[in-house]
C-alpha cells in the first residue's frame, strides 16, 4: 500500500476516534442526556397528536377532489384534512339559549330517516358517515332509520365497527333495512322510489328523505314534540357545514345562500303524479328546485324553515366515486322561483 494511503487511513481512523470520544463524552454530562431526553419526547408527542388530530391516508385514499365535480361547482369545493370525532359533532351543533325552545307540547310524533347505505371503500369517507349515522341513531327525536337498498348484501353491521364506540344496540332498535328487488346492483336510491316506499310503509308523523352524509342536531325535536302541521306543507331544509373553512356558499343563511336543500320532510301520501315525475337519483345536482316546483304545482306549500330545524354536511374528504348528474331540469327563471330561502319554523 503506498505511503499516502496508509497516512490518510491512519489520520481518518484518529478522527473517527476523537468523534466517538467527544459523543461518549457529552452522553455522559446531564445536559446531554436532558437534551436528548426532551427529543424524543417531541417525537413522541408529536406521533401522538399527528394519529390523533391530523387524518393519515391510505394510498387509496389519496383523491383528485375535482375528478367528479362539475366545472361550474368548483369554485364552492375547496380540501380540508380535518376530521371530527363524534364528540365534536355534539359539541359543534350544541344547541344554543336562542335555537331551544320553550313552547314544545305533549306530541310524540313518528320521525322516519330513508336513505341507502352502500360500502364505502375509501378509509377517510367510510368514517365520515359512521359518524352521521352515529349522530341520527343517538337523536332521540328520530323513530326509525330506513335504508332502501338494491340488493341482499346491506354492509352497515360490518362497517360501524370501525367505530368501537358505536351504539350498535340502539341502531338495531331503530334500523329498518329494505331490499328492493325492482331495481339493479349498481343503481342508488331515486326520489321516485323513496316516496314510494314511504307512501307504502309509512302512514303516520314525518317522513324525511336525505343523504348519508347529513345529520340532524336536538332541534329536530320541535317536529317530534310539536301538533302536526298540515299535510300540504312540506320542509326542505338547507344545511349547515361542520366545517365551513372547507367550503363556500351553503350554509343556512340569507347572505350566502345557494340553496343546498338536503332534508326533504314531508307527511304521506304524496300524490302518484307527483312521485313519477321525479325518477332521479337522490342527491343529483340541482335535484331540490325540480322537486319543490312540482310539489307547488301539485298546490304545496314548501318551507325552508333551517333556522329552527337544522341539518348538517359533513363532507371533508370530498371522496366522490364518479360524476353525478348535473342537468338543470327547470328554465333559469323557474329555478329563481322555486329556491326557498331560509326562515325560522
Amino acid at each position: 500500500m503506498p505511503y499516502f494511503l496508509d497516512f490518510s487511513i491512519i489520520r481518518t481512523q484518529k478522527f473517527l476516534s476523537s468523534i466517538y470520544k467527544k459523543v461518549i463524552f457529552l452522553y455522559q454530562t446531564r445536559f446531554f442526556r436532558c437534551i436528548l431526553v426532551l427529543l424524543i419526547l417531541t417525537v413522541i408527542i408529536y406521533s401522538i397528536w399527528k394519529s390523533t388530530f391530523i387524518s393519515t391516508y391510505e394510498h387509496e385514499d389519496d383523491v383528485n377532489i375535482y375528478e367528479f365535480v362539475p366545472d361550474f361547482y368548483r369554485r364552492f369545493v375547496l380540501n380540508s384534512c380535518k376530521t371530527y370525532t363524534v364528540t365534536d359533532l355534539i359539541n359543534i351543533t350544541k344547541l344554543s339559549n336562542n335555537n331551544k325552545n320553550d313552547t314544545l307540547n305533549s306530541a310524540e310524533n313518528p320521525i322516519h330517516l330513508i336513505s341507502q347505505w352502500y360500502y364505502e371503500t375509501n378509509i377517510r369517507r367510510r368514517k365520515e358517515l359512521i359518524s352521521v349515522l352515529y349522530m341520527n341513531v343517538i337523536n332521540d327525536a328520530i323513530s326509525k332509520i330506513h335504508f332502501i337498498q338494491n340488493s341482499k348484501s346491506c354492509t352497515v353491521f360490518n362497517d360501524i365497527k370501525i367505530d368501537k364506540y358505536f351504539p350498535t344496540d340502539i341502531l338495531r332498535s331503530k334500523l329498518i333495512i329494505y331490499y328492493d328487488e325492482n331495481f339493479n346492483s349498481n343503481q342508488r336510491l331515486t326520489t321516485n322510489q323513496a316516496l314510494q316506499y314511504a307512501n307504502h310503509f309509512i302512514t303516520t308523523g314525518y317522513t324525511i328523505l336525505l343523504n348519508l352524509d347529513i345529520f340532524f342536531d336536538q332541534s329536530l325535536a320541535i317536529l317530534k314534540h310539536r301538533t302536526l302541521f298540515d299535510k300540504k306543507i312540506i320542509f326542505y331544509l338547507s344545511r349547515y357545514e361542520v366545517d365551513l373553512s372547507f367550503t363556500t356558499g351553503v350554509k343556512c343563511s340569507n347572505e350566502y345562500y345557494k340553496g343546498s336543500h338536503d332534508a326533504l320532510i314531508f307527511q304521506t301520501p304524496i300524490p302518484n303524479d307527483v312521485i313519477e315525475k321525479l325518477p332521479f337519483e337522490m342527491g343529483t345536482w340541482f335535484l331540490e328546485e325540480k322537486i319543490i316546483h312540482e310539489l307547488t304545482q301539485a298546490n304545496y306549500t314548501v318551507r325552508n324553515p333551517c333556522k329552527s330545524i337544522r341539518i348538517w354536511h359533513v363532507h371533508l374528504s370530498q371522496v366522490r366515486h364518479r360524476l353525478m348528474p348535473a342537468k338543470k331540469y327547470l328554465t333559469p327563471e323557474l329555478r329563481r322561483q322555486a329556491l326557498r330561502y331560509p326562515e325560522f319554523l
